[in-house]
């Protein structure tokens, strides 16, 4: 006897988000014999499947899977049960037949069924919901035989978590498969905010609605068990969080607790790893086989994300990953710390130092953050990260960085590097006056701090140019060359940056190119990639200016694609420098590129609102005016080239070189603008 409630198709909800997206996907069309949807637990699968049965208006079978039809007996039989309880004339003398049946491939009976679905000549469709639970071979041989002599019309879709052991990819050579993966079936932020209004009836705002989804990835079933644990608490508003308790129960029903233990294990040992490979999986497990596993969990769609397509980089969902640290960090505290601590060391020693600062700084382990910070934070800084480096400083308790003067060092070339000179000063005197202390004292680290001097030689080079302070400045930077070789970190690039501007600034330009040629190679080499940038930036400047466009050009783009190169992080502000998006913009103004010339000038505006240095200044208001000039765009010029001549009078003693002629620019726009004695003034 046949359980019938196995084929009945669930209720379609009224108020459940239409998919239309979804739904033209699953259409029968020719030559199309499968639907494959495959996603993890809770990605609305059998929702998804049920809508669009309930719109087709061609006969459909259903059937329901479950851990008890894992036999090729029992399957057949459930399978023709359900073309007959959905009305296929002969369906039920082929389950009887099958039943007497001592042939164990049931390859006459899976011939009757496709002969009698072929007899019938109706565009039939089965649903087999929770395919995965099917992990007898024979079963899938005899499947693949159904599926390769189908008749024409007939359309089978498997629900299942993972993919089948089929034939798939020859099939879909013949274009025989529709794929609906985990990617399709995740919500979009409109399903999202459709899903919480109509069908969980929830009056939450857009900016709830979008945090939600980012952190969910359109996730259904986590949606759901937040929007429920909000409607059950009745706070005011609506106002409802992901429930992380409901949400990690029910990552441990229904998708741990169902693995083997080698893959309840590996997922438990390596949750603690923001991003994984099999290298870093190895080293924390003390195994070698974590490849094999991270490909097995792929392939079944164990809230495993690709970051690559050689399937060497993966991260978890970060809802499943939370879920499996609970349970490690409940279950095993001691084993969590040590697999968190390892995670963190194979970071490190394989460079990727700023996800290993971002893992101190989740876990708060701030006396670890200080020392990683006094190894790493000045090729950070000088490789472009300056903002984070001063995020990470401040995060740390005072009495850490107080004493510690690289850390404070850090600091200094952190707000260089941000452009806020202004509080320099009193920070570099009190670094000093700690180095003395520490020297006088005969501290541990006096021959280290005394490494630092040659730092804040420099750093004091230029502050002397906002000065107009020049021959400190290059008494300063010739000091800082001749003890370079001696001291541990690499100063070399910022030194010779500092050089061409001192000769830029005094017109020597011949001197200035070889100097910043210098600081453009020392840079590459140290793998600063702010240093390069700005070095190069005003190395094709000053090219531009004395006329060889084709030359500055060529600079900017080796410039930009060594920095791409080496500098590529989605979570950081992309790289810019004063010097070469200038001259960018003024090259392509120059070719009546104008739409490309204003790229390069917004990211430059930004600096000028949040306030930058006067001579930066002053050059990207110069460029910007001239632009504006150029289209025509007369007001907008004479707005920011008075600007430009305003900075460039009132704070001329700290623009260490000569600022571009805005006055004679704004003229010709007084001009222009039929203002001949503002002109003639």
């Amino acid at each position: 006897m046949l359980l019938t409630t196995k084929f009945l198709r669930p209720t379609s909800d009224s108020r459940a988000v239409k998919r239309e997206r979804l739904s033209a996907l699953l259409e029968s069309r020719a030559p199309k014999r499968l639907n494959l949807v495959i996603a993890p637990a809770g990605f609305g699968k059998t929702t998804l499947v049920a809508q669009w049965c309930s719109r087709v208006s061609s006969p459909s079978a259903w059937l329901s899977l479950d851990e008890h039809d894992d036999e090729p007996r029992r399957f057949w039989q459930y399978l023709i049960g359900a073309f007959e309880q959905a009305g296929l004339t002969g369906a039920s003398d082929l389950r009887k037949q099958l039943a007497h049946h001592s042939d164990d491939t049931f390859t006459e009976a899976i011939t009757g069924l496709i002969n009698t679905l072929a007899h019938d000549d109706s565009p039939w469709s089965l649903v087999l919901d929770d395919f995965h639970f099917i992990g007898n071979p024979a079963i899938h041989r005899q499947f693949a035989y159904f599926i390769d002599y189908l008749p024409p019309g007939v359309l089978i879709i498997l629900a299942s978590r993972t993919e089948p052991p089929l034939p798939l990819a020859r099939w879909r050579v013949r274009r025989w498969i529709q794929d609906i993966h985990p990617g399709l079936l995740a919500f979009s932020e409109d399903e999202c905010r459709q899903f919480f209004h109509d069908t969980m009836g929830l009056d939450i705002a857009d900016e709830d609605v979008h945090a939600i989804y980012r952190k969910t990835e359109g996730w259904v079933a986590a949606m759901q068990l937040s929007a429920l644990s909000g409607k059950d608490a009745s706070t005011s508003g609506n106002q409802i969080n992901l429930d992380e308790r409901h949400i990690s129960d029910y990552v441990l029903s229904e998708v741990l607790e169902q693995q083997p233990r080698e893959l309840s294990d590996f997922l438990l040992e390596t949750a603690c790893c923001p991003r994984l490979c099999a290298s870093l999986c190895d080293s924390i497990r003390g195994s070698d086989n974590s490849q094999e596993l991270l490909e097995k969990l792929l392939s079944q769609n164990l809230f495993l994300i690709p970051l690559d397509t050689r399937n060497k980089w993966f991260r978890y969902h970060d809802l499943f990953r939370d879920a499996l640290q609970l349970r490690v960090s409940h279950q095993d505290p001691d084993s969590a710390a040590r697999l968190w601590h390892r995670t963190v060391d194979w970071l490190l020693a394989h460079g990727h130092v700023q996800e290993a600062i971002a893992q101190i700084v989740r876990q708060e382990d701030w006396s670890r953050l200080a020392r990683v910070l006094a190894e790493h934070g000045n090729n950070l800084i000088h490789g472009g990260y300056h903002l984070p480096v001063l995020d990470w400083i401040d995060a740390l308790p005072q009495d850490l960085v107080i004493d510690n003067p690289q850390l404070q060092m850090l600091r200094i070339w952190g707000l260089f590097f941000a452009n806020r000179m202004d509080s320099l000063e009193p920070l570099l005197s009190g670094l000093e006056d700690l180095l003395d202390r520490q020297v006088a004292d005969s501290h541990p680290d006096a021959e280290g701090a005394l490494g630092l001097q040659s730092e804040i030689s420099l750093m004091r080079s230029y502050l002397a140019r906002t000065r107009s302070d020049d021959k400190s400045a290059a008494d300063l930077t010739r000091q800082v060359l001749r003890e370079i070789d001696h001291t541990r970190i690499p100063l070399k690039s910022v030194t010779y940056y500092g050089l061409g501007l001192d000769y830029y600034g005094k017109g020597e330009l011949t001197e200035a190119e070889d100097a910043l040629q210098s600081a453009v190679r020392y840079g590459q080499v140290e793998h600063k990639p702010s240093t390069v940038l700005s070095s190069g930036g005003l190395l094709a400047w000053i090219q531009y200016n004395r006329g060889d466009i084709d030359l500055a050009l060529e600079t900017c783009t080796e410039i930009r694609q060594w920095v791409d190169k080496h500098y590529a992080d989605p979570t950081q502000p992309r790289l810019i420098s004063c010097w070469q998006n200038s001259t960018l913009c003024e090259i392509h103004r120059e070719r009546n590129h104008p739409q490309l010339a204003a790229t390069h000038l917004k990211p430059l505006l930004e600096h000028v609102e949040r306030g930058t240095e006067p001579g930066q200044h002053v050059i990207i208001q110069y460029v910007r005016g001239h632009l504006a000039f150029s289209e025509g765009r007369l007001q907008e010029a004479i707005d920011a080239l008075e600007d430009a001549s305003q900075t460039a009078r009132k704070r001329r003693e700290q623009i260490v070189f000569e600022p571009p002629a805005s006055t004679a620019l704004l003229a010709r726009c007084y001009l222009a603008s039929g203002h001949p004695e503002k002109a003639r003034a």
